[in-house]
């Protein structure tokens, strides 16, 4: 996931990492919208830009999306017990992404799966080009 979001860039060029935090036992597409007005801009704690989404599987920012690679945290949370996730490959709980314009509106947006790589499989992939945004029906 982290060259996902480096893409073509230099080796060099680092970003702030960001500490990603779903509900517990959400399973689905994710979906950031950067550059959102009247959105507030993602908090940072310890170093990490906090982006916590609702049980949607959504979170509007008015902060911009930042280029370059870092190593981002991936969390369950419930209240303020956070679990973290595995991003593996094939074995983790984080899979796939995009990032890009959405729609074709003017917001950047980041996505991606969260669910076990046999999960992805069978709900994320088939959709993966156009994701439905949301948990799944399990």
């Amino acid at each position: 996931f982290l060259a996902l979001l480096g893409g073509c860039i230099d080796a060099d060029s680092k970003r702030a990492p960001y500490r990603y935090l779903m509900p517990s036992g959400y399973v689905g597409w994710v979906e950031i919208r950067f550059g959102v007005l009247d959105a507030p801009e993602l908090p940072v704690q310890e170093g990490f830009r906090i982006a916590r989404f609702s049980k949607e599987g959504t979170l509007n920012t008015s902060s911009r999306l930042q280029d370059g690679w870092a190593k981002d945290e991936h969390y369950y949370y419930a209240g303020d017990t956070r679990q973290k996730l595995s991003d593996g490959y094939q074995t983790g709980m984080i899979n796939a992404g995009s990032t890009g314009l959405r729609g074709g509106d003017s917001h950047q947006s980041l996505r991606f799966f969260v669910g076990s790589y046999d999960q992805y499989m069978k709900h994320g992939y088939v959709n993966a080009t156009t994701p439905t945004i949301g948990p799944i029906a399990q």
